[in-house]
């Protein structure tokens, strides 16, 4: 209550509790009998809610609650504490509409909600004048045939256009179209793993949108100097994990699609670490399973870290049908490895695998691509490039004696002997080849 307001605790079970506050408007507004107010009648309801700030490590009482009631303000207050210096950054998830009865209702009784917006700013105070809106229409050139995909695009309005930003997903030469508010607008393109903007395009581009027209846009793409990943690329701008399978063990969050930094495109794959118990298998993967075996590719991916981890982490993984010939590359937050990256042969390194003379910087992106190359009768090969720079050759030392090939990758996080640091990982633009592909231009 040291914000002046009431607050509420209430169980939700297993020793856990939420709280809540409550704001009355001064007079009651839905009403019983016929006339203004008349609770049978449609009515335009909004509502407005802004976090307090944190200031050295202490919530302060300027959080926002307001509510309209047909375009009448009848709740303002700026002075709300709605988290404390514990929480810093919680943020807002999901919202609730609903009725609250308390001990019950002797009658039934029916609530009706309509055109239904939720934005960052206040999308109109007319109940009966909507937006006035247009079409942003965003096309790409350039695609070859067998391209799976065209890359997504992001129209975000400037200015003191409303409305918030919105992705598309473009196919191969063709066209996505969005409705948006009339007024200014930035289009953003991200192409897909494996090609560039050609040369004389830019993104993003500044457009003004129209009530009721079109306004166009194109993009001309080409294949990246790196070349064309020609067994599987994604770069998640779509939003999804694409054709990779994702396998959670508890209690890691593993796999989430974020918005990012914009530094990689718009999205990105997030694994997330708390605190982790002692033992193997603290937390989740991602798998991506080859349509067909290989005896030679490459994997190419971008990644980064915004935390160390305090103990042993697997980062990435190869498997076969021979058990010893898997392969893992690891980060030892702890001291076996001097806090560097190591490759380590499972079932068959007892020394702690080849030390990659690697330290990570925080927050930074960085580029791993990996070669293996697996014969009938010969071990297995692992060469390893770190930001395009060859940093380890060698092999499992074990023969190939059952003809085996490449199965799958695991773009992993499991985390031995436990973690006491929380930390963040991400991975982007993964491609997956029978030839190198080194970092893509741009």
């Amino acid at each position: 209550d040291t914000d002046g307001y009431a607050t509420g605790c209430y169980s939700i079970g297993g020793g856990l509790y939420n709280n809540g506050k409550t704001w009355r408007a001064t007079q009651p507004y839905f009403l019983p009998t016929p006339g203004h107010g008349y609770k049978s009648d449609w009515h335009f309801v909004e509502a407005f809610f802004e976090l307090n700030s944190i200031e050295g490590g202490v919530g302060v009482a300027d959080g926002v609650v307001r509510y309209w009631f047909d375009g009448e303000l009848v709740i303002d207050h700026s002075d709300v504490l709605l988290r404390t210096g514990a929480h810093p950054d919680m943020m807002f998830n999901q919202f609730l509409i609903g009725f609250h009865i308390g001990s019950g209702s002797p009658v039934d009784q029916t609530l009706w909600i309509d055109d239904l917006t939720v934005a960052t700013g206040r999308p109109s105070t007319d109940p009966g004048g909507p937006t006035p809106t247009g079409f942003a229409r965003v096309s790409v050139t350039g695609f070859d045939p067998s391209a799976a995909t065209g890359g997504s695009g992001r129209v975000t309005p400037t200015g003191d256009t409303e409305g918030s930003a919105v992705n598309l997903n473009l196919p191969t030469n063709g066209t996505a179209e969005a409705e948006v508010a009339a007024g200014t607008h930035s289009v953003a393109y991200f192409p897909p793993a494996g090609y560039e903007l050609a040369p004389g395009n830019s993104s993003p581009q500044a457009i003004t949108v129209n009530e009721d027209l079109v306004t166009a846009v194109t993009f001309e793409v080409q294949v990246s100097a790196s070349g064309m990943p020609d067994i599987y690329a994604h770069g998640l701008e779509d939003g999804t994990v694409g054709n990779i399978t994702n396998n959670v063990n508890q209690p890691t969050t593993a796999g989430t699609v974020i918005d990012t930094d914009g530094a990689r495109g718009t999205h990105s794959l997030r694994w997330s670490y708390g605190t982790t118990p002692g033992g193997d298998g603290g937390a989740g993967a991602f798998n991506y399973i080859l349509p067909e075996r290989r005896t030679d590719v490459w994997v190419r991916f971008a990644w980064k870290y915004d935390g160390f981890p305090t103990s042993v982490q697997k980062i990435f993984r190869v498997k076969t049908a021979d058990p010893r010939l898997f392969g893992s590359l690891l980060y030892d937050g702890g001291v076996e490895r001097s806090r560097r990256f190591s490759w380590f042969w499972d079932d068959v390194d007892v020394d702690g695998g080849t030390n990659l003379s690697i330290e990570p910087r925080v927050g930074e992106w960085h580029w791993w691509e990996f070669h293996y190359t697996i014969e009938p009768g010969v071990p297995l090969t692992i060469e390893i490039y770190y930001d395009d720079s060859l940093v380890l050759s060698e092999s499992s030392g074990v023969p190939n004696e059952n003809n085996l090939d490449v199965v799958f990758f695991i773009f992993d996080g499991t985390l031995n002997k436990g973690n006491t640091n929380p930390f963040t990982m991400l991975f982007d633009e993964l491609g997956i080849s029978s030839q190198k592909m080194g970092i893509p231009a741009g």
